[in-house]
């Protein structure tokens, strides 16, 4: 994986299936990414621009993870709740694999 790698996406988040992709636009093993995505949702193209920065806490003993989202069809804040199932599965995943 790298900047310009593309990946098809599927999933069923909102109900429907929403199908669309997702361009990795910067990356840093260990240290940052960042993802354009483009959806096609029943309302029309969902734009998102993500980047992830990871930070080395307690001489290694954990990672913070922050996430930024900018949802430019976005009139105002994004209730936390529609990621909260999503951050908690990242977490398994992640914490699965140490």
């Amino acid at each position: 994986m790298g900047v310009g790698t593309r990946f098809q996406r599927r999933h069923t988040r909102i109900g429907a299936a929403i199908k669309g992709t997702m361009e990795v636009v910067e990356f840093e093993p260990g240290q940052s990414m960042g993802f354009h995505i483009l959806d096609q949702t029943p309302n029309g193209p969902l734009e998102v621009n993500s980047r992830s920065t990871l930070e080395s806490l307690d001489e290694g003993a954990s990672t913070r993870m922050t996430i930024y989202l900018d949802v430019p069809a976005m009139e105002a804040s994004m209730d936390p709740t529609m990621i909260e199932g999503s951050l908690s599965r990242m977490k398994e995943l992640i914490e699965a694999e140490t």
